[in-house]
């Protein structure tokens, strides 16, 4: 059985004001009893470095900051590792596709159309998902997604796919929070604090009550519909985060694709869920 790699990454030419949002932010998303956080001291050639542990599934992941303004990251590729990439990538200047498709290969793989057009790709998305869904989606979100598609599309050959998978469901994270707010069941000041859960609302997979209490009203006739909607992504985002169909070595097991075939069909799984998912609470015809 495959498993997850440990590997290392760095984040070169950021701006002392970057580094420190990103600590701030990083410091914040995993403020909550799910991480261990521990900040340590490595010498005078470091501006900060931080380590990072999951309580549930014991993901363990190192960031080093250099007084260069370089960031570093050691451990397992996996959704911790996303997490953090995401922080940092949200959290500098101007984000390509480029970028994202360097990081996810490690820059180890040149791609035969890196730095070429990758319109082609953005509408295959597109026209999977509708105009209406693809638009509603962040413009970040809609960037990993189209990454995905690239790599998937060249039919790149991994060890396993965490690397290309985990964007994606954090794109799908992306989206159910957005949902969460457009729809009313959470606001839109508490959502975005870095440090935010799906736990605040979502509970042994149900809606907590008071929250559906909000949008009762505008939802009346179609409350059913989008608490059993709500929860089928819901569920989706945990098999990622807390999966327990995968053996890892004694751990709290994760989601674990190691063959291309099996990485196109989660792929596909996904943006049918954001497809059908969208339809059914908007009510679009896309």
């Amino acid at each position: 059985m495959k498993t997850v790699k440990n590997i290392s990454y760095s984040y070169y030419k950021l701006k002392n004001k970057e580094t420190q949002t990103i600590y701030e932010k990083i410091k914040e998303f995993f403020d909550t009893d799910e991480y261990i956080f521990i900040e340590v001291k490595k010498g005078q050639n470091f501006k900060w470095n931080i380590e990072i542990q999951n309580k549930v599934n014991r993901q363990k992941l190192c960031i080093n900051c250099y007084t260069n303004n370089t960031i570093q990251l050691q451990g397992l590729n996996h959704m911790l590792w996303e997490d953090v990439c995401q922080i940092i990538e949200r959290n500098k200047e101007a984000l390509t596709v480029n970028d994202i498709i360097d990081r996810i290969m490690l820059n180890e793989t040149k791609q035969k159309e890196q730095g070429k057009n990758y319109n082609s790709y953005e509408e295959k998305v597109k026209n999977y998902l509708g105009q209406a869904a693809y638009n509603y989606l962040s413009e970040y979100d809609r960037m990993y997604i189209v990454s995905a598609q690239i790599l998937l599309s060249q039919n790149i050959i991994l060890n396993e796919y965490s690397p290309v998978l985990c964007p994606v469901a954090k794109a799908l994270e992306g989206y159910l929070k957005k949902t969460l707010v457009e729809i009313g069941l959470e606001d839109r000041k508490n959502i975005i604090k870095s440090n935010w859960t799906f736990g605040n609302i979502i509970h042994n997979r149900k809606i907590e009550e008071e929250c559906l209490n909000k949008v009762k009203q505008k939802y009346k006739t179609n409350i059913e519909n989008i608490k059993c909607t709500i929860i089928d992504v819901y569920n989706e985002i945990q098999t990622f985060r807390n999966n327990i169909s995968h053996s890892s070595g004694g751990l709290k097991n994760q989601l674990i694709v190691d063959n291309y075939n099996d990485a196109k069909h989660k792929y596909d799984e996904i943006l049918l869920l954001i497809k059908d998912t969208y339809k059914k609470i908007f009510d679009c015809n896309n």
